[in-house]
């Protein structure tokens, strides 16, 4: 009797409850819910963190360094050497060429360049074309000395001096000229110094040549 009787209670229990889930079933679905929460707000942070990180990041400030200041490169204070005083070409055109005659110690030389200090210098033209020969005084002293002497030009005139002396008297320059250069070239000298040297040489040779000197 008792055992039907808990065979019913249980049979009619069932009855009263015939949607009710199983109990797996529920606890399953519990545990899916929780799941997704937890997906949903990991989604959540991971898109926050995102969007945080899309900010620019702030550009450095470049420091201004300070410029060295520029010093002007100083001009070269060493003058060129002198350049040796050639002819004008109108005067070489015309035959007409000039050279400094110097007299140091009672010793008489001729050539290009200046004098040398305490020597008495002068000027000494010659044209080529006239057999003519003027003196004319240096003009170093003062103004107002030099421009009277420059007026005054002594000039041989050629009717005055048969052509053989003035053939000697220019070959006797000439040869005193070309020894002038050799006592230069002798002494120690720059290499455009000694360039020139022998090219003043080669010309007096030249016109010795032209000449027939003896």
């Amino acid at each position: 009797m008792g055992l039907m009787d808990r065979d019913y209670m249980h049979e009619k229990s069932r009855r009263q409850r015939p949607f009710s889930p199983p109990p797996e079933r529920f606890k399953l679905g519990t545990l899916g819910m929780a799941l997704v929460f937890v997906a949903l707000l990991f989604f959540l942070y991971k898109a926050a963190d995102w969007k945080l990180n899309q900010r620019p990041a702030p550009q450095p400030v470049a420091e201004s360094m300070p410029q060295p200041a520029r010093h002007p490169i100083p001009a070269p204070t060493s003058a060129l050497p002198t350049q040796p005083a050639y002819p004008n070409s109108s005067n070489a055109a015309a035959g007409i060429s000039q050279v400094t005659k110097c007299v140091v110690n009672g010793r008489t030389s001729y050539g290009d360049a200046a004098c040398p200090q305490g020597s008495v210098s002068s000027q000494v033209t010659t044209r080529a074309n006239h057999n003519l020969m003027a003196a004319v005084r240096p003009t170093a002293a003062g103004p107002a000395e030099a421009t009277a002497t420059a007026q005054h030009i002594v000039e041989v005139q050629a009717s005055s001096i048969s052509d053989a002396a003035a053939k000697k008297t220019e070959c006797e320059w000439l040869d005193s000229q070309i020894k002038h250069g050799d006592s230069m070239a002798r002494q120690p000298q720059g290499a455009q110094t000694q360039d020139w040297i022998r090219e003043q040489r080669k010309q007096a040779r030249d016109r010795q040549f032209r000449l027939r000197c003896r």
